[in-house]
C-alpha cells in the first residue's frame, strides 16, 4: 500500500482472546486492542506517512486465567512487516555521455529523469572506471533499497508472562494468632 491507502492484516491466534496490535517503525505509532475468536479476524490498518518506507505490525494476543481450565493467563505473539509502495518518491535517470572520456577534461552530459516529483533536485554525478571495479569485485549499490528498503525494527517488546505464578500450585496459609 501507499501512504493514504490501508493495510488489510488477517489474525489467526492459537485460541480466542484480548488482540493487541502495535504499529511501529523506530518508534510506536499506534496501538489498537480488541476481542478475538478461534477462527481470527481481520484489521484494518491506515498507511500513514509516518509509516516511512515500511512498518512492522507487532500482534500479541491474551486469554484471561480460568482457575480450573487454565492456571495460567496465555499470550502468543506475532510480528510482521508491512513495506510502503516508494514508488512516487523514485524516479529512473537516463545519461547521455560520449563513448571515451578523456581524463583532466571537461565532459557534458544530459540527464534526464521519468517520473518523481516535479520539483527542484539536486544531482551529484560520478564517473567510476567499472573495470577497476570489477577487479575488487566491488557491487555498485542501489540508492533505492539503501534508503527505502526494509529497516530492522527499531523498538523491542518485554513483559512478565514467564514469570507469573500458578495459583493453584501454592498450599494453603495458616492463620497464626496467640497472645
Amino acid at each position: 500500500p501507499s501512504a493514504g491507502q490501508s493495510a488489510d492484516i488477517t489474525i489467526v491466534p492459537p485460541y480466542e482472546g484480548q488482540a493487541q496490535v502495535v504499529v511501529a517503525t523506530d518508534r510506536i505509532l499506534s496501538v489498537q486492542n480488541f476481542s478475538v475468536s478461534e477462527q481470527g479476524t481481520n484489521v484494518t490498518l491506515p498507511v500513514t506517512d509516518e509509516w516511512g518506507e515500511g512498518a512492522y505490525v507487532m500482534v500479541s494476543v491474551y486469554t484471561e486465567r480460568d482457575p480450573i481450565l487454565r492456571a495460567k493467563p496465555r499470550r502468543a505473539v506475532g510480528v510482521t512487516h508491512i513495506p510502503v509502495d516508494m514508488g512516487e518518491r523514485t524516479f529512473e535517470l537516463t545519461l547521455n555521455a560520449p563513448e571515451i572520456a578523456r581524463p583532466v577534461g571537461e565532459q557534458v552530459v544530459e540527464v534526464e529523469f521519468d517520473g518523481g516529483p516535479r520539483e527542484p533536485v539536486f544531482l551529484t554525478l560520478a564517473a567510476v572506471d567499472e573495470g577497476i571495479l570489477s577487479l575488487t569485485k566491488f557491487k555498485s549499490p542501489d540508492p533505492v533499497s539503501y534508503y527505502y528498503g526494509k529497516k530492522a525494527l527499531g523498538v523491542e517488546m518485554y513483559d512478565d508472562y514467564g514469570r507469573l505464578l500458578d495459583p493453584n500450585m501454592g498450599l494453603p496459609a495458616e492463620v497464626r494468632s496467640g497472645g
